[in-house]
């Protein structure tokens, strides 16, 4: 099995910064794909709402030529792979799915316009050790997240429905994809398509998921002789994700300008 550094930490650059083709000049088989809620909102907000998305997943990819190799599906926005030698059927996919979703989010909440801030997002997998990372860090992204603590334990990800939460199920598969690849075993830069400012609309459920993992209640923070501990969960919701003081400062019922001094100093 090649070596693809599972332990290392993946630093997902600005997006702006991530050198991406046009969609019809796509030359690599495998493409990173993301979708993100308008305005970065969260628009899946429920587990019927994930179950609804990845049953158009499932239908839909019937319809083309292509092979989704991973996905996760966040509360806000959700990561492919995807392998297609047609940029027109994957574009396809996307487009089909993405509007089948947009209709039935518009019909359960009584609303109309956009769901999606943009058709989708593509980035081209460049070689054999971008194959293996980007599959990890699909996989990684509700650990990011702080919404759970092994890729095991989340029920919307190809982890759990397509591997059977079983890693060597997961490389085995990999692996047999692979094997006929139109990747080079070449060193490049690995980028990310960026997710890490994707959290609007999902503070609330976020703060919820760092406390549980840190075994501590907003209620316990406010005493004296915990004060390291809520810097750290300070420290954390501010730095990771980008939290405002004044949504932490009201989840946890502790003034914004506390949080802030604890944060600096």
């Amino acid at each position: 099995m090649l070596n693809i550094f599972r332990n290392g930490k993946i630093r997902a650059r600005k997006e702006e910064k991530i050198a991406r083709v046009a969609r019809k000049n796509v030359g690599s088989t495998y493409s990173h794909v993301m979708v993100q809620g308008i305005n970065k909102e969260s628009i899946f907000n429920n587990g019927r709402d994930k179950q609804k998305y990845y049953y158009y997943i499932n239908k839909i990819k019937q319809q083309y030529d292509i092979l989704i190799i991973s996905y996760c599906i966040m509360p806000n926005h959700s990561h492919f792979l995807i392998k297609s030698t047609n940029i027109d059927e994957l574009s396809g996919f996307m487009q089909k799915i993405n509007t089948k979703y947009a209709m039935y989010y518009n019909s359960i909440n009584n609303r109309v316009g956009y769901v999606f801030r943009d058709r989708f997002k593509l980035q081209e997998i460049t070689s054999i050790e971008h194959f293996y990372r980007c599959v990890e860090y699909i996989h990684d992204n509700p650990i990011k997240a702080g919404m759970c603590t092994k890729q095991s334990e989340y029920k919307y990800s190809s982890f759990s429905t397509m591997y059977n939460c079983n890693r060597d199920e997961l490389y085995a598969r990999l692996n047999d994809i692979i094997k006929d690849n139109v990747l080079d075993n070449s060193e490049k830069p690995i980028d990310f398509l960026d997710d890490e400012v994707c959290y609007k609309g999902c503070e609330d459920r976020i703060i919820e998921e760092v406390l549980k993992n840190n075994k501590i209640t907003k209620y316990e923070l406010v005493g004296k002789e915990n004060q390291e501990k809520l810097r750290k969960i300070i420290k954390i919701l501010r730095n990771e994700y980008k939290i405002p003081y004044r949504k932490i400062g009201e989840k946890l019922g502790i003034s914004r300008e506390k949080i802030r001094k604890l944060n600096v100093n």
